[in-house]
């Protein structure tokens, strides 16, 4: 992955983050890193695949019931 990659992945997790917390920035980084997709200020292998999932529309943030 290059650093455009790398940036881009870490804010599609972090929108969807913001978007489950309806929150903050710090509570989607709370949020993210209880869920395991964030460790630091980097996406764990999880936060990574989820921001895959994110991007090829499968793993989205909105409820269906």
């Amino acid at each position: 992955m290059n650093a455009h990659e790398d940036f881009t992945d870490y804010e599609c997790v972090l929108r969807y983050c913001m978007d489950k917390t309806m929150g903050s920035y710090d509570k989607a980084i709370a949020y993210g890193k209880l869920q395991g997709f964030f460790d630091g200020n980097k996406l764990t292998p999880i936060g990574k695949k989820i921001a895959r999932l994110i991007d090829a529309g499968i793993f989205t943030h909105h409820r269906t019931f």
